[in-house]
Parts: structure tokens; C-alpha cells; sequence
């Protein structure tokens, strides 16, 4: 049996053929009703609506870490050595029409 995957991966300007996996998403197994049915063109379009939106919600979550990584970090850079520091606190939740994300 074969899937398929979408990988999400940072691209370095510098040096295009080197990517580094941030996350990855395998493309959920669709079913159909067997036999010829007057809603299998609406049951395929349902399918891959609920695909592309999870899909979507992965690339945007990888996006929104890298994000919060660099602002975290340039944050931390203001202050001197040792004076922050991160300490794991809570994540809030961000909503949206792709979904919640922690």
C-alpha cells in the first residue's frame, strides 16, 4: 500500500538543497460508497476540502513555531546574559477557520 506525505521544511537561501523537516502530514486513506452514486463527485469534493484544510493547518502551525522561535529568541537577545530565561510557560491557544492550535 503507498500514502502520501507532505513534508514541511525550512529552505536555506544559501544553500537550496539543504531542508530541514519542521513537520509532516500524510494524506488521510478516502472512501467512497461503492457503485455508481449521484454523490460521488460531492463525496470527493468533501475529501479534499477536509484534506487541504488539514494540511494547511500543519504548514501553518510549522510556520507560526518557526516564528515564535525567532521572536523568542530575539527577545531573549535584549537583555543580558542569564537576566531571562525561558520557562515553559503555558501556550495559549490561538483560533482560527483551520482549527484551534496550542
Amino acid at each position: 500500500m503507498n500514502r502520501i506525505r507532505i513534508l514541511v521544511c525550512r529552505l536555506d537561501d544559501a544553500d537550496p538543497d539543504h531542508l530541514t523537516e519542521l513537520a509532516a502530514f500524510d494524506f488521510p486513506s478516502i472512501t467512497f460508497t461503492p457503485g455508481p452514486s449521484e454523490t460521488t463527485l460531492d463525496q470527493v469534493e468533501a475529501a479534499t476540502l477536509e484534506t487541504g484544510h488539514l494540511a494547511l493547518r500543519v504548514a501553518l502551525q510549522a510556520q507560526w513555531a518557526a516564528v515564535d522561535a525567532r521572536l523568542a529568541d530575539a527577545y531573549l537577545q535584549r537583555f543580558p546574559s542569564g537576566r531571562v530565561r525561558r520557562d515553559g510557560c503555558k501556550s495559549i491557544m490561538v483560533a482560527s477557520r483551520l482549527g484551534t492550535v496550542h
